[in-house]
């Protein structure tokens, strides 16, 4: 029984695996893209409008063009591999760039390219980056062009900074950072999010639960998985129905999540199935943890755990913590 579980939970693994890369090469198309439509911009922007341009603008247009190139290739044949520090500094040089024509730029050219850009580059932050970073960095450039522009005076006509370009800019860059941040958000708890108990699911176990795991390998910090089997679950749901069962997963999904910390997580592997993982805490404490949980619990539970080891992953912490449980069963 215990290896039809185990054959059954690594072909999960593979199919929830396969989603995720599709999900890492999703952000690896949209940094490529990104850069790309920045780099067409440049372009476009130079061959168009400026017949003769500056030196100083092709300068800036020819790093502009390089830098793009660089994250386009990087996106190509790294794809889901592409470290999210490549997207990060593709839309933060657009915003310090802004930042820097507005208050100190004098050629129109410059200040003109980077507005057109930025409401692309909030969109693209609020969607994939963390929303106070998407706000650090979006809020103060905008904040710096709007100075900028009423330090000047704003001209009625003419010029760049007139104020209607700033109202616009301002207006759509604001939009786009909230409709990437909101959008991604709404994703992620589709996605992630078990609909009946709402703590996450497989996929947001995984995605959250291996990032806990990496955090903890790096800083050397103690970590302990527990997996949580519900007790006579199928004896409820054969004597009371499925939506008592149903009602049982809940409660004890909200009694797991109430008893630990924010800093913890909690998801449901599936069935009557959950994982607890918390953070900075040895085995021994979490036996003292889980214990108190247990016997506090409005649906009695078995639970088995696994303490992190240097070589570990996800999968082999909820293997280890699996095999525990059902050897405490027996």
């Amino acid at each position: 029984m215990t290896g039809d579980r185990s054959a059954a939970a690594q072909r999960a693994s593979r199919s929830l695996r396969a989603r995720l890369s599709g999900e890492e090469r999703a952000y690896a198309f949209a940094t490529g893209a990104l850069a790309g439509a920045l780099v067409l911009s440049a372009l476009a922007h130079i061959v168009l409008e400026e017949p003769q341009p500056t030196l100083d603008l092709l300068v800036y247009t020819g790093a502009r063009i390089l830098l793009g190139a660089v994250v386009v290739i990087a996106a190509v044949v790294l794809r889901e591999r592409l470290p999210a520090w490549v997207g990060m500094t593709a839309a933060l040089l657009p915003a310090v760039m802004l930042a820097v024509f507005a208050v100190f730029g004098t050629d129109t050219a410059h200040t003109l390219l980077c507005l057109q850009e930025f409401p692309l580059v909030a969109l693209y932050l609020g969607w994939f980056s963390p929303p106070w970073l998407a706000r650090l960095i979006v809020y103060p450039a905008v904040a710096a062009t709007v100075g900028a522009a009423a330090a000047r005076g704003l001209p009625p006509e003419g010029g760049v900074l007139t104020p209607i370009a700033v109202a616009e800019f301002t207006i759509f860059s604001v939009l786009c950072l909230v409709v990437g941040i909101r959008g991604s958000a709404y994703y992620r708890h589709r996605v992630d999010g078990d609909q009946l108990t709402g703590v996450l699911n497989r996929r947001g176990l995984r995605r959250v639960g291996g990032d806990q795991v990496r955090r903890a390998h790096r800083r050397d910090e103690s970590l302990t998985v527990v997996l949580v089997d519900a007790d006579r679950l199928k004896a409820v749901n054969d004597a009371a129905g499925h939506h008592a069962g149903d009602t049982a997963l809940q409660a004890l999904a909200h009694h797991l999540g109430a008893a630990i910390r924010d800093t913890d997580v909690v998801g449901r592997l599936g069935g009557d199935e959950f994982v607890v993982m918390l953070t900075g805490t040895d085995a021994r404490t979490a036996r003292s943890i889980m214990a108190r949980v247990r016997r506090t619990s409005p649906v009695p539970f078995s639970y088995g755990i696994a303490e992190r080891s240097p070589e570990d992953d996800l999968d082999t912490l909820i293997r280890r913590a699996d095999e525990r449980m059902y050897d405490y069963k027996s």
